[in-house]
């Protein structure tokens, strides 16, 4: 700060975070004001007084030094249920700590950037989880940003295209269809039927076979 005067002068602060580069002077002077690093998440206020030795005029400067700052870019992330990637960036002035709650998810971080990955959700039920940025380095205080994980369920269909098969006494085939997006089984009653495939996944054509009845 400059000072303009021709008078003898001091200049004070009232907080020990805040020096200055000299006390007193006489006349015109240029005064250097120094803080030290605000390690907590809150701003803070100090005053600096001049006062003229033989005017008594007095002067205040109000110094504001902000707190440390952490921010993402991103609060939630919502995936479907087949899954996939995504990204939240770090923005901070300190050292921080990443912890998550969930295991259906992971992460990954490349400087102050985080990438989640989540696999297809196979459950009727959505998956659900957070991730935690906390300020590590912090004197007191705390600061921390929260990101809700979420996952869709999945919304399974079944059906057949036909429920029931007859013949005669005589060998024969069939075939039926099975409609789904799940893993299904197939199981016969009797050993005079049998079918092409006892499991799979997904839609798929099905023989049935019928054992001539002797």
């Amino acid at each position: 700060i400059s000072i303009t005067t021709n008078d003898e002068w001091t200049i004070a602060a009232d907080k020990d975070w805040l020096s200055l580069s000299v006390s007193s002077g006489k006349g015109e002077g240029n005064v250097d004001i120094n803080v030290l690093e605000n390690k907590t998440p809150e701003a803070r206020i100090a005053m600096i007084s001049i006062k003229g030795k033989n005017s008594g005029t007095t002067a205040s400067i109000k110094v504001v030094q902000d707190g440390k700052i952490l921010k993402v870019d991103a609060n939630s992330l919502n995936f479907s249920n087949d899954g996939g990637s995504k990204t939240v960036i770090i923005s901070t002035d300190g050292t921080y700590s990443v912890s998550q709650e969930g295991e259906w998810f992971t992460v990954s971080q490349i400087g102050d950037t985080l990438t989640v990955t989540a696999e297809k959700n196979i459950a009727t039920s959505m998956n659900a989880g957070s991730i935690v940025v906390a300020m590590t380095d912090l004197t007191s205080g705390s600061l921390s940003q929260t990101i809700t994980v979420k996952q869709g369920a999945t919304d399974y269909n079944f059906s057949v295209d036909n429920t029931s098969i007859t013949s005669d006494y005589s060998a024969s085939s069939t075939l039926f269809s099975i409609i789904t997006n799940d893993e299904w089984t197939i199981t016969t009653s009797d050993s005079w039927i049998t079918v092409s495939s006892s499991s799979g996944n997904g839609d798929r054509d099905i023989t049935v076979n019928l054992s001539e009845k002797t």
